[in-house]
């Protein structure tokens, strides 16, 4: 098996390669030999997209090396240093993990180390750096009662975002998608596409994310990756139907 690394991908090659990871790829495109497969992860084609925008990817996900139930110096990683509440509870699988929750900070531009203590998945900050938070398997406390379901995206700003900030979070959900079919199990239930929503499907009682995010991340979902509409659950309430046009 070839390993391709990250830095030989401009971010054209990685949109080809994204599309080796879709359900739907036929069986006749594939290399008629092994050894003429050209194999890479979906986090490689996440971190060449990056890459070739001149980012990079900041990585918390491993929780021996950076664990929430631990006080950091705040100047560092932003108030306050106790970052607990970020801390996963559990964990699920690949099939059980059907949808994506898309959240603002509601804040001023916040850095990537800041990151470290919101309870997400995935970040993006305030200068388009990807954060990845938690492994998307694991069970984070971010969206009520999506939480058993739902990857939870943060993004910072206040109910906005720059074009750069978009451009790194539809990278982000197209990350996500490919992670989650790279890793179904066919067998199991709930293979059909993700779902994705805002935080306000399932807890009415904020706005969050606001009707900027939702439209270009949200509704970017829906019609161009094809993902399904969220469900509305808990205390959550339905967006306005015009919300899901682009």
């Amino acid at each position: 098996m070839t390993l391709l690394p990250s830095v030989l991908l401009g971010d054209w090659v990685a949109r080809d390669l994204l599309d080796w990871l879709k359900p739907n790829k036929q069986p006749e495109c594939l290399p008629e030999h092994e050894e003429d497969a050209f194999f890479v992860t979906p986090l490689e084609v996440l971190e060449a997209r990056a890459l070739a925008r001149g980012l990079g990817i900041v990585d918390y996900r491993d929780l021996d090396t950076w664990p929430r139930n631990k006080v950091y110096d705040w100047r560092e990683f932003g108030y306050p240093g106790d970052k607990s509440r970020a801390h996963p509870y559990g964990t699920r699988d690949w099939n059980h993990t059907t949808a994506i929750w898309v959240h603002t900070t509601d804040t001023g531009p916040i850095g990537a180390h800041r990151f470290l203590g919101i309870p997400c998945h995935g970040g993006i900050a305030g200068d388009a750096t990807i954060v990845l938070c938690h492994h998307p398997w694991r069970l984070v406390p971010h969206g009520h009662a999506a939480n058993r379901f739902a990857i939870g995206i943060e993004i910072s700003g206040r109910m906005s975002m720059t074009p750069e900030q978009r451009t790194s979070a539809r990278q982000l959900i197209e990350y996500y998608v490919a992670e989650r079919t790279r890793n179904l199990d066919p067998q199991g239930p709930f293979t059909g596409p993700m779902a994705i929503g805002g935080h306000f499907m399932s807890f009415g009682g904020k706005p969050c994310p606001g009707e900027e995010l939702f439209r270009d991340l949200v509704a970017w979902g829906v019609n161009e990756l094809g993902l399904q509409r969220g469900p509305v659950v808990g205390t959550g309430r339905k967006p306005p139907e015009d919300w899901w046009r682009l």
